[in-house]
Formats: structure tokens, C-alpha cells, sequence
């Protein structure tokens, strides 16, 4: 256990799992098992979601979607939010029992399930499936090491989902969810990259929203926040899978819109997004409008010239008498 106590400890803010992958199979080795899975507690339904597993050679993985549900888990929940193992057999689980899908599903013998606790939550369940009985007497000396083992993989667990939170913080717009300019930036530059290798077309659609201070100055900050979240929502749906928008910063939004030259960005930006937003009916706000430039990659462009191109489309669309796209 040494070894593996040694690899969840080592496994850093930065870490990306590996360490955690690596500590399930060390375990299910050592104990000689058919199968260690590790599954995420689901508060909203009550049961438990498969995140990893690992199985020995001959062992047919479970299904990405394995789920055990709340009936099974129900009998031993109180058991498990104290931090008990608690152990499931064939020998003395009757097959009309539900607990004994939990054996069906996982194709073992008995089941050892070792809980996961975070702040006095439930926060998962380790999972060890042996293909034999497992002698009882054997169970007492053994279950705290494991107990312990499986702590460590919480805690391991715990560090890697808050590294994830933090990246997605430092990359994503806090008020709409949507990229930051920061990460905009940088996938920008990949694109231009990309395309000045490979000559492929894409396009940049700029917009902000038109008069949006007066929605403020009427309506109130929270509203104005309300429209910036309903809008940021509305462009999620529109865009294409492959395109990226972002928050360029207050009212203005930006998405880049890869293998799309300037009459396909055109079309997008005025069905997609400007009549869209205009048929919109804004909570506490009403029709709101927005005014878009739209401007595609030229060879030579750098992310400041290409950027300035698209801003001085939108800026011709609002002097033209805003709710338009203009081509830049």
C-alpha cells in the first residue's frame, strides 16, 4: 500500500489523472482483484456514476455509463456517510435481492465498497470485485489499509477537480460562462497559425449590443447582467460546434468561425445572430438589438490587425444606424 499511498500523494495540482489511474490498477493488482472501479456520488439521483475503473486481463470493462442506482445504494447509504465498507457476496445475497445486480453488472463474486468522503459528504465509492469469495475473517485486518487507500484517492480526486475549476476560471467569463479574451487570444492565434500553414479560410464576426447603457441607466445593473447572460446563452445555441465565441469585454462579444470565408460569415452573423437577438424578448429588458462586424483572414494578418479589422466593421455598423452587419 506504501507505493500507492506514495503515487495519490505525488499527484499535484497540476496533475491529470495519471497518478490516479495508475493507484486503481496498483490496487486492484495487490488485492488481486477482477476489477477496481472508482464511482462519483450523484446527489441528485442518490446512486453512483462510473468516473474510472480498472480491470485485470480477461475482465470485460463495465460500460461508460454503468450507473448504480438509488434502490441498491439505499440499503447501505447511512452505513457508507458513517465511512463503513460495506461487503456484498453471492453467498449470501439471494438473487431475487437487488443488491445483487451489483453483482450481475460487474460479472464477480463479491464486492468490496469503500467510501469516499469529503467534509462529511459523500463524495464517491471504491469499488474493489473479486471473482472468489472473499473469507471474512480475512476482511477486518485488511478494510483499513484499503479504507485509508481509498481517502487518498478522494483527496487526489479533490485536487484534480479543483485544478480543473481554477483552469476554467482563469479561461472562462465569469457573468456568461463563455471564453474569456484571454483564452480568445490564444485560440486565435492557433487559427491564424493553422490557416498560414494550410491555407484554410476563416472568419472573425464582432458585435456589441446597442444601447446598452440606456438598458442600464433604466432597467439596473442586474438586468443589464440578465441580458448579457440571455444573449451569451442565445449565441451558445447559434454558433456551429467547431465555432468559438467569447466575451471580448462589456457589451462586446466576438466569435471566430473556422473553414468559413466572408459570405458564410456574413450569413451566420445576420440570420444566426442578429435576427435571432432581435426576435428575442429580454427578461425586464424587452427587444434588444446588436450591430456586428464581420471580416475574414487575410494572409499577413496578425490578431491585432485582424481584430481592428472586425472592430472598424462594427463601428460602421453602429454609425450607419446600428441593428446591421457590415462586411470589413
Amino acid at each position: 500500500m506504501r507505493e500507492i499511498s506514495l503515487i495519490l500523494l505525488n499527484c499535484g495540482m497540476g496533475g491529470n489523472g495519471d497518478g490516479i489511474t495508475n493507484a486503481i490498477a496498483r490496487l486492484g493488482e495487490n488485492m488481486a482483484a477482477s476489477r477496481c472501479s472508482l464511482l462519483d456520488y450523484n446527489d441528485e439521483n442518490r446512486g453512483f456514476d462510473l468516473f474510472q475503473q480498472w480491470c485485470a486481463p480477461g475482465t470485460a470493462p463495465l460500460e461508460a455509463d454503468f450507473h448504480i442506482p438509488a434502490v441498491v445504494v439505499a440499503p447501505y447509504h447511512t452505513r457508507l456517510l458513517r465511512g463503513e465498507a460495506v461487503i456484498v457476496s453471492r453467498d449470501r445475497t439471494d438473487r431475487d435481492n437487488i443488491e445483487y445486480s451489483l453483482l450481475e453488472a460487474g460479472g464477480a463474486h463479491s464486492v468490496l465498497c469503500l467510501p469516499i468522503l469529503r467534509d462529511g459528504s459523500l463524495e464517491g465509492v471504491l469499488i474493489l470485485s473479486f471473482p472468489t469469495s472473499q473469507p471474512e475473517l480475512q476482511w477486518p485486518a485488511e478494510i483499513r489499509p484499503l479504507q485509508v487507500t481509498a481517502d487518498l484517492i478522494g483527496a487526489a480526486l479533490a485536487r484534480k477537480r479543483l485544478a480543473g475549476e481554477l483552469e476554467h476560471q482563469a479561461s472562462h467569463d465569469v457573468l456568461t460562462g463563455l471564453n474569456n479574451r484571454r483564452k480568445f487570444e490564444e485560440l486565435l492565434l492557433q487559427e491564424i497559425e493553422r490557416t498560414s500553414r494550410y491555407q484554410r479560410p476563416f472568419a472573425v464576426i464582432m458585435f456589441d449590443i446597442d444601447h446598452f447603457k440606456r438598458i442600464n441607466d433604466r432597467h439596473g445593473h442586474d438586468i443589464g447582467d440578465a441580458v448579457l447572460n440571455e444573449l451569451a446563452t442565445i449565441v451558445g445555441e447559434q454558433v456551429r460546434d467547431s465555432d468559438i465565441p467569447a466575451r471580448w469585454g462589456g457589451e462586446e462579444f466576438i466569435v471566430l468561425l473556422p473553414e468559413t470565408g466572408t459570405e458564410g460569415a456574413r450569413q451566420a452573423a445576420e440570420g444566426r445572430l442578429r435576427r435571432r437577438i432581435a426576435e428575442t424578448l429580454f427578461t425586464g429588458a424587452g427587444r434588444v438589438t446588436i450591430s456586428l462586424g464581420v471580416t475574414q483572414y487575410q494572409s499577413g494578418d496578425t490578431l491585432d490587425s485582424l481584430v481592428k479589422r472586425a472592430d472598424e466593421a462594427l463601428y460602421r455598423a453602429k454609425e450607419e444606424g446600428r441593428d446591421r452587419v457590415v462586411v470589413g
